[in-house]
């Protein structure tokens, strides 16, 4: 079996991580001990990578074979000082570290959400090269027709060919579910004549939580039922009467209004008791405008968190519109949804099977 597997965007929101992770909990029924390396980390702290807390929990590893690398920032650093060969040199070591303790170490690359895309992809191929892994390639088809995710396979095959490397496999995803089938009947056969992987978008995984939402912002909670676990399924700002928002009310909707809007802030409390009214996710105060002293009782017994907010409306919308989930969150209905995905659309005795092929 391969002692390294490198996971590697080849565009921008590929789902990269829910590759790594499914991948890991195949591997981990066939080797009897896996590892997991995430050469880059985007946080201050390469121990704290939430990432790595989520392989290091689901399957039981400990800190020799489950580590971060280096920050994003000390990256930037030296690629600045033109330093690149300390980048590998440090991340080789500390995969050498963790090979030692496993059969198989899945390495999962950066995300390609930098400023600069090429030079993240420039920098996965040079590691998977230097550290002898194979690829599996995740390749984004969010918002793509049929024959552009056809395509971006074909580009990625390419690009990696271009680098030298290995190709192990490719998982098309977050693909239009209604698409599925069309996109892999369009793919060309690459030179293995293997499947590639199509996986579709699954709403429940990317969708952001509340909590996540929460966290993002940097709101605090000053009412309502603490669940952080509930699903964002759409934002609405609450600029308009009870009545016309009422109509435009959905299911599971976080709601954004200004902090003196007591009418909008009841009827959302009046809705979610109605079993003919959709219940908003969550309730989110702006401006840091606090309501009426009458208001704040009713609140309380509201069953979505209410959060306050001190920036405007239009800025809190903005910032919750860009906020990701991401699997690594550790939400456990995520973390079951991936992998019950990848274990629908992944042939996962065909995969384990490439691992065992001779290198190309």
């Amino acid at each position: 079996m391969a002692k390294g597997i490198y996971v590697s965007a080849t565009t921008p929101g590929s789902g990269k991580s829910l590759v790594a992770l499914g991948l890991a909990d195949t591997l981990h029924r066939h080797a009897d001990r896996i590892g997991f390396f995430k050469p880059v980390v985007h946080g201050p702290d390469a121990a704290d990578d939430p990432m790595v807390a989520l392989m290091k929990s689901r399957f039981a590893l400990d800190d020799d074979r489950c580590r971060g690398g280096l920050t994003s920032a000390e990256v930037r650093a030296l690629l600045a000082e033109g330093k690149r060969a300390d980048i590998d040199a440090r991340c080789v070591e500390i995969f050498a570290e963790i090979a030692r303790h496993c059969d198989v170490v899945i390495v999962e690359g950066t995300d390609l959400t930098g400023q600069d895309a090429a030079v993240e992809f420039d920098l996965n191929a040079r590691l998977a090269n230097n550290l002898a892994a194979p690829v599996v390639a995740g390749v984004g088809a969010k918002g793509l027709s049929v024959a552009e995710a056809a395509a971006a396979v074909e580009v990625a095959r390419k690009e990696l060919a271009a680098e030298r490397c290995a190709l192990l496999a490719i998982m098309v995803n977050r693909a239009d579910p209604e698409l599925l089938e069309a996109i892999a009947a369009e793919i060309k056969p690459g030179a293995s004549k293997r499947p590639v992987y199509v996986l579709p978008e699954l709403e429940e995984i990317a969708r952001p939580t509340t909590g996540e939402v929460a966290a993002a912002l940097g709101v605090r909670q000053v009412a309502g039922l603490a669940d952080m676990e509930r699903d964002v399924r759409d934002i609405k700002v609450a600029a308009m009467n009870v009545g016309n928002f009422l109509n435009v009310l959905d299911e599971g909707a976080l709601v954004i209004v200004p902090g003196d809007r007591a009418d909008v802030m009841v009827a959302c409390l009046a809705s979610s008791f109605s079993p003919e009214f959709p219940v908003p996710s969550a309730l989110i105060l702006t401006g840091g405008l606090a309501p009426d002293a009458n208001i704040y009782p009713l609140l309380a017994q509201a069953p979505f968190p209410v959060f306050a907010a001190t920036e405007d409306t239009y800025t809190t919308a903005k910032r919750v519109s860009e906020v990701r989930s991401e699997i690594w969150s550790g939400h456990r209905r995520k973390v079951a949804s991936a992998l019950g995905l990848w274990s629908k659309r992944v042939d996962e005795a065909e995969l384990v099977e490439r691992l065992h092929l001779p290198r190309p």
